[in-house]
């Protein structure tokens, strides 16, 4: 999603908070790399998600070697947590690190049972 000559993620997320279903894109965005980066940050410009998300309503922060972004999907489920982080960050806050590592497999941190990531502990 970063557009030539851009360095920074911030704008690469803002892309992404705006990006549709990827079954209606992906016969036009699954040529050679180069022609479908190019077509799929067209396609991007005017799109507008019609699936009860509200791109206004997602929070995006970007801090050096941390970004986030709390994802705005619906109005029944709320919001989606995206956390990108480098070896720079988490060698500084390794457990925060190893914390958010360990959610995006499992949302419990108490449960010690290896199973799939929704799957009810109980």
């Amino acid at each position: 999603m970063i557009a030539n000559g851009e360095e920074e993620i911030a704008s690469a997320l803002e892309r992404c908070n705006r990006w549709g279903p990827l079954e209606e894109w992906l016969p036009e965005i699954s040529a050679p790399h180069s022609w479908a980066h190019e077509h799929a940050l067209r396609l991007l410009e005017d799109f507008v998600p019609a699936d009860g998300r509200d791109p206004g309503r997602t929070l995006i922060r970007c801090d050096g070697h941390l970004a986030q972004m709390a994802i705005h999907m619906d109005e029944g489920s709320g919001y989606r947590q995206w956390f990108l982080f480098d070896d720079v960050w988490a060698a500084a806050h390794p457990e925060m690190a190893a914390s958010l590592m360990r959610f995006g497999v499992h949302w419990d941190p108490r449960c010690r049972r290896r199973h799939a990531r929704l799957t009810h502990c109980g």
